[in-house]
């Protein structure tokens, strides 16, 4: 690999291991860009009603992200070369989930009063 920095060789192999499904790379992901994650995602919530917050919870859309990231990832759809570029795509993906999850309940017209807490 002429030409590239041992940071982005070491991210390379990084991401090679995420492809293969290797299960201490995803468990650094998870790690690594978690927290960071999860904080935005309660973040977007609190800009919601109440009502959405009872039904949108912050781990299911973390999860949902998750899982898409490691199906998509293993098949290649992402091209990523930089740690920042793998931040900004799982932030992206949260968003649109998000996106998505408020959508559903509002196009599907529910009485978010109706919703039963799960907790």
């Amino acid at each position: 690999m002429a030409g590239m920095s041992v940071q982005q060789e070491e991210f390379a192999e990084f991401i090679r291991r995420i492809r293969a499904g290797d299960v201490k790379a995803a468990e650094e992901v998870v790690s690594r860009y978690g927290p960071e994650l999860r904080f935005e995602l309660r973040m977007y919530l609190r800009r919601c009603n109440t009502r959405m917050r009872r039904v949108v919870d912050s781990m299911d859309i973390f999860q949902s992200v998750m899982a898409s990231f490691f199906v998509r990832a293993a098949v290649g759809e992402f091209d990523l070369d930089r740690p920042d570029r793998l931040a900004h795509l799982l932030m992206e993906m949260a968003r649109h989930k998000f996106t998505d999850q408020v959508k559903y309940y509002q196009r599907r017209r529910r009485d978010l009063r109706r919703e039963q807490d799960l907790n």
